[in-house]
């Protein structure tokens, strides 16, 4: 499945109503005063977010293309140069970048809106 735009984007908190299972969404988030480029993925009810940077060049995953999942929907794929991430940990194990990891990022639920606690550097 395609990721698409954030709908109703606040600086600092994204609708969980929005985060439908299977589907990636690209968006940016602040945190502590600094807005960052993230992925959004619900997968079995649990909410995935990694920095939208691939770990090769640092480009967006979606610079070339908005379909970030593999056909079956198990992997996160770069659209520049195709490298394969694994959902549950963002290590890539395809691809240019092989053994790197994309940036996960800690969020947690509040109000039904999903907010960033911290970027995992």
């Amino acid at each position: 499945m395609p990721s698409t735009l954030a709908p109703d984007v606040r600086a600092d908190s994204y609708p969980l109503v929005d985060l439908v299972e299977g589907v990636v969404r690209s968006t940016e988030l602040e945190v502590g005063g600094k807005r960052y480029p993230v992925l959004l993925l619900r997968r079995s009810g649990k909410v995935q977010a990694f920095l939208n940077a691939c770990p090769h060049q640092y480009l967006p995953l979606d610079f070339q293309g908005n379909n970030l999942l593999s056909a079956d929907g198990s992997m996160l794929m770069c659209s520049m140069h195709g490298a394969m991430f694994t959902i549950d940990n963002g290590e890539c194990v395809n691809g240019p970048c092989a053994g790197a990891n994309l940036t996960a990022i800690a969020v947690h639920e509040e109000n039904d809106r999903l907010k960033l606690d911290a970027v995992l550097w």
